[in-house]
């Protein structure tokens, strides 16, 4: 017998199965280079669902931008699913980044008044909420899910937008979370200030036996429990031994972890439907006691079984024909033909170029700037924030004598990037003399440490 959705959910969220739909199918095709194409493909196509205006972020190869700027390590898509209605989806880990974050398990600072699991606090404060914000004053309501990472990124993101900003805090009952196979993110202290007047915002779906979900309880909240720890000490099993040196560890662990809780609204998952809980059971790790086992459970984390024990509950009355026609959001992109202004300062080794911009829309999706002179490339990495954007970039003489124009400026954003030729008179390039004289002296001071150097071999 399938398990229906709780009344009060439906009467507060009548078009909460449609929100499934497009959540579900939303947080699966973040996982894909181009989400569009997969939603092109069976099964989606086959559903009446709303992600037909869409844009998602983009993620550069470059080890500089991925190194400096952690926005190019979130991916996210963000589509406007109809009747006033924006949907954010975060995806989960994929790559190495991803996996040192979910394993970065200390608690942050005291976010929220609670303590905060450090890696997923660090992910969520990366996201600009610029876009939501202004969505939320247009009277839009606001959807935020994502699977596994990105649920905790999505969750943490929905507490900074109700508890941090000021639309946010007016306009709370348009916020909604739904997150799939999400690990625990607070502490006590951030449970009771979250579910004091926010408990209804918060929806987390656990599939029946999720590995993940279970073996990071395990991580938090059994190293501050001995008798759990103890049970299964004798068990002979691989989480035995583990077990034993949780235990010898406890200490250590215990002031580094805290005892992470789960809050909102609870659903367990299984191939009868949504069932509300009070609390998700954590199963015991004594199951896990060969690789069938444990290869099953891991499956039971992908998005596509969240999907699939979804789309043989409630997805049946929501096929049909889905249009191919996809329109691409662009409020999130940089503009082009922004006003600059250039400076070039020539010392006795480099040229430092200035490039300033007096305003660029959606600024705080800037990863960084790459120059391109002749067949030298510099980068730039510049704080987005600031009122006026300036990048500076250095480029060695040596490899370049004489500045040519035109020089090629690309600036790097999280949804687009945007191209500058830049022409330029060579009569603008300064000589900075002070720098040239410092140069020098420093030049000057080595030739003399090698000429004392060579006559002191010469005279042994």
């Amino acid at each position: 017998m399938v398990n229906s959705i709780p009344g009060h959910i439906l009467e507060k969220y009548p078009d909460y199965i449609d929100l499934l739909l497009n959540c579900t199918i939303a947080c699966r095709i973040v996982y894909d280079p181009n989400p569009i194409e997969l939603l092109k493909c069976t099964p989606f196509v086959s559903y009446s669902h709303s992600l037909n205006k869409i844009c998602f972020s983009h993620q550069h190869n470059s080890p500089l931008i991925r190194h400096i700027n952690p926005l190019n390590d979130i991916r996210y898509l963000i589509a406007d699913i109809g009747q006033k209605r924006i949907l954010a989806a975060f995806r989960g880990s994929i790559c190495t980044s991803d996996f040192i974050t979910d394993v970065r398990i200390n608690s942050s600072s005291n976010a929220y008044l609670g303590k905060i699991h450090s890696g997923f606090f660090d992910r969520s404060e990366a996201v600009p909420l610029t876009f939501l914000v202004n969505k939320l004053n247009q009277g839009y309501r606001l959807i935020l899910t994502g699977h596994s990472l990105g649920a905790a990124i999505a969750s943490l993101i929905t507490t900074k937008l109700i508890l941090n900003t000021k639309s946010g805090s007016e306009h709370s009952d348009k916020i909604l979370f739904i997150g799939f196979g999400c690990p625990l993110i607070g502490d006590q202290n951030f449970k009771k200030n979250i579910e004091k007047n926010h408990k209804n915002n918060f929806h987390f779906i656990k599939n029946e036996d999720d590995l993940v979900v279970i073996s990071l309880d395990f991580l938090t909240n059994k190293v501050h429990s001995q008798s759990e720890i103890d049970s299964l000490a004798n068990s002979g099993t691989f989480f035995s031994t583990l077990q034993k040196g949780m235990q010898l560890a406890k200490p250590i662990l215990q002031t580094l972890v805290p005892r992470y809780e789960q809050f909102g609204i609870q659903f367990q998952l299984d191939k009868n439907g949504l069932k509300l809980v009070d609390k998700v059971e954590m199963d015991s790790f004594s199951k896990l006691d060969n690789l069938n086992t444990l290869l099953s459970q891991a499956y039971n984390h992908f998005i596509q079984n969240y999907f699939f024990n979804f789309e043989c509950n409630y997805f049946s009355n929501l096929k049909c024909k889905n249009s191919s026609i996809f329109e691409s959001i662009t409020d999130l992109n940089l503009p082009e033909n922004c006003a600059y202004t250039i400076r070039i300062v020539r010392s006795i080794d480099i040229y430092q170029i200035f490039i300033s911009f007096s305003s660029i829309g959606n600024k705080e999706n800037i990863l960084c700037a790459k120059l391109v002179c002749a067949d030298e490339i510099a980068y730039n990495f510049n704080d987005p924030l600031k009122d006026n954007l300036c990048f500076k970039f250095e480029v060695r003489i040596l490899k370049i004598p004489i500045l040519i124009s035109p020089i090629e400026l690309t600036i790097y954003g999280h949804f687009n990037s945007v191209k500058y030729l830049i022409n330029f008179n060579p009569n603008i390039v300064e000589e900075n003399v002070n720098l040239a004289r410092n140069n020098f002296n420093k030049f000057e001071t080595a030739s003399k440490a090698l000429s004392f150097g060579l006559k002191f071999l010469t005279k042994k």
